[in-house]
């Protein structure tokens, strides 16, 4: 497995396609299609408010998994953070500790790369990510909810 800090790049984006489509199918609830504004997210990544992180597997060195980060300052507080925007990693690889050495990869970079003094995860009601949160040493930080209008 190779851990990797990319950047946003069209190359990149045609090649997580079909592991983002694979992430639509599986977790989107929302009943809206996947329709994501790659000019932001490129932008944004030269402008340092994006960090994307991917895992690769094989001879080719496939991506199996990522995990993108919106950076800001925190609105109440005089601190660095990134947010998770998504998180995924292919089912084939979910057994093990390829998610786990992917978030913790993430973590370093964040700290390490982009000065960040607290991460944001979220995870999805329906397919709950909460014990690995925990185990990784995150805690409860409050609860969403959506509503289509």
């Amino acid at each position: 497995m190779e851990y990797k800090s990319e950047e946003v790049t069209q190359g990149l984006i045609d090649e997580i396609l079909p592991l983002l489509m694979l992430h639509e199918k599986e977790l989107n609830v929302s009943g809206r299609p996947l329709d994501p504004d790659y000019l932001t997210y490129i932008v944004a990544d030269v402008k340092r408010q994006l960090a994307v992180y991917t895992v690769r597997d094989g001879e080719e060195k496939s991506v199996i998994g990522y995990a993108v980060y919106w950076l800001s300052r925190h609105p109440h507080y005089d601190i660095k953070v990134a947010q998770q925007d998504i998180l995924f990693l292919h089912p084939a690889h979910r057994k093990g500790r390829v998610g786990i050495k992917l978030i913790k990869f993430s973590e370093k970079c964040l700290k390490e790369d982009h000065s960040v003094e607290m991460v944001l995860q979220h995870t999805k009601s329906h397919k709950s990510l909460e014990s690995l949160f925990q185990y990784l040493g995150y805690t409860e930080l409050e609860t969403i909810y959506s509503k289509v209008l």
